[in-house]
């Protein structure tokens, strides 16, 4: 996500910016067809949401919490990200200034300070007053910031102005929640409901219909609307594969003898995941969405027989994954192609089943050798999300001299530039965990 939102604006392939906002212009073109890598990014991460659902209710099921605290508590996460959503976009240096100053680039870490006693995770031990006294303490500080605050057209605060992303995380938190809730007992049921919530965005696609009425209403923009519930399709599978990983019991009818899973296997799932990824972009930009599929139903052959639990756990989400990817290939053709903008049925069902392709090929390797990468980057993602524009950029910014920033104008070193940022973001990150400071909704 960082290292797509900091790459050059000019100079570099197609491929490296989103399908539908090509270069050299970058304008919007709905009617292009397919995807890039960069396309794949947002989706990659409300699939590892959906996953993280059943990880962390599972504990405080097993332990009794009733259930309308659960539901309580997906609200409540949803409106503090739907807070976080707004305070963000309010505090980025490059909301708060066209041409950031010297000045802008201290405000925006001065957002970001004021955003860990507001969304931290503290410590259990300590008292509720202290708990209170210090959420307390940020949220003043950041009502004193907001209230002074002053933005290229000389409004102040406003609740529209909001990170449109968060606000669909806010949504995917708390309606994925409800759902899993509701279905956690069933796969059946939760595919059901993906197929009702698939049957209404096609029935919304009719243009004055009461199917499209209600998808499309936007009473409160600010709030969200219910058109980002198509976005379910993507964390909905996400929860299966988070249950999956919580582990489950060989599959029924599977009374074949167990054959050992040698490395050479673990290590060609993980290619054909991986290269999974770039074929279908090539394939479905050309249109030629059928013949990418060969490739994909070889990481069936690789996942037969499975015979540890840990080797069926990873042979269960790659059979998810392709039959998502089936999915979405298969209903590429509607609603003009596959697209992330605007967003088609193809793209979310494809994009959850390579996601959860890759997951199992990176899940082959790393529970046999543990090797986890970026699982500390994972772990702090609200925190690295906040520090991409309020952390990196104020010290990039303050930091560069013009000298500096004439070194970087070009391609090769754009890119090089956007890779070091990356990785300081990546680091920043792991050491906040290290440190036990982790922003939570």
């Amino acid at each position: 996500m960082m290292f797509s939102g900091v790459i050059p604006w000019d100079g570099l392939p197609v491929w490296m910016y989103h399908a539908q906002e090509p270069p050299p212009s970058h304008k919007y073109d709905p009617t292009l067809a397919g995807i890039t890598w960069v396309d794949l990014v947002f989706p990659f991460f409300l699939f590892a949401l959906g996953a993280a659902i059943p990880l962390a209710l599972k504990k405080r099921i097993e332990r009794g919490t009733p259930m309308w605290q659960l539901v309580l508590g997906a609200f409540g996460r949803g409106l503090s990200l739907v807070a976080f959503a707004i305070y963000d976009q309010h505090v980025r240096p490059y909301s708060l200034a066209s041409n950031p100053t010297t000045v802008t680039w201290q405000l925006a870490l001065l957002g970001f300070a004021i955003a860990i006693p507001i969304w931290a995770a503290l410590p259990r031990e300590w008292p509720i007053w202290a708990k209170g006294l210090i959420r307390g303490i940020g949220v003043a500080a950041a009502i004193a910031f907001l209230s002074k605050a002053t933005y290229p057209d000389g409004s102040g605060f406003s609740k529209d102005r909001n990170d449109i992303i968060l606000l669909v995380l806010a949504w995917m938190a708390t309606f994925g929640t409800i759902a899993w809730l509701a279905t956690r007992t069933s796969i059946t049921a939760r595919l059901a409901v993906i197929a009702g919530l698939m049957a209404w965005r096609i029935g919304a696609t009719v243009e004055g219909s009461e199917a499209a009425q209600w998808f499309w209403w936007d009473p409160l923009p600010w709030l969200g609307r219910p058109e980002f519930l198509h976005y379910l399709l993507i964390v909905l599978p996400g929860t299966i594969v988070g249950e999956l990983l919580i582990g489950t019991k060989p599959p029924e009818g599977d009374t074949g003898e167990p054959v050992s899973w040698h490395a050479w296997r673990n290590y060609a799932l993980l290619a054909v995941t991986i290269a999974a990824i770039p074929i279908s972009l090539v394939t479905l930009h050309g249109r030629y969405s059928l013949l990418w599929l060969i490739p994909i139903y070889s990481a069936l052959l690789l996942v037969h027989r499975p015979n540890s639990d840990e080797d069926r756990q990873v042979a269960q989400i790659a059979r998810y994954s392709v039959f998502w990817i089936t999915i979405g290939t298969l209903l590429e053709p509607f609603e003009g192609g596959i697209k992330k903008d605007p967003v088609t049925l193809s793209y979310c069902f494809l994009a959850a089943g390579l996601a959860g392709l890759l997951l199992a090929g990176i899940l082959a390797v790393s529970r046999r050798w543990k090797w986890v990468p970026f699982a500390t980057v994972g772990q702090n993602p609200m925190f690295a999300y906040l520090a991409i524009t309020n952390l990196i950029a104020p010290l990039w910014g303050l930091i560069l001299t013009p000298a500096m920033s004439a070194a970087v104008a070009g391609t090769s070193a754009g890119v090089w530039v956007a890779i070091g940022k990356t990785v300081a973001l990546a680091t920043f990150t792991a050491l906040a965990v290290r440190f036990r400071l982790s922003l939570k909704s």
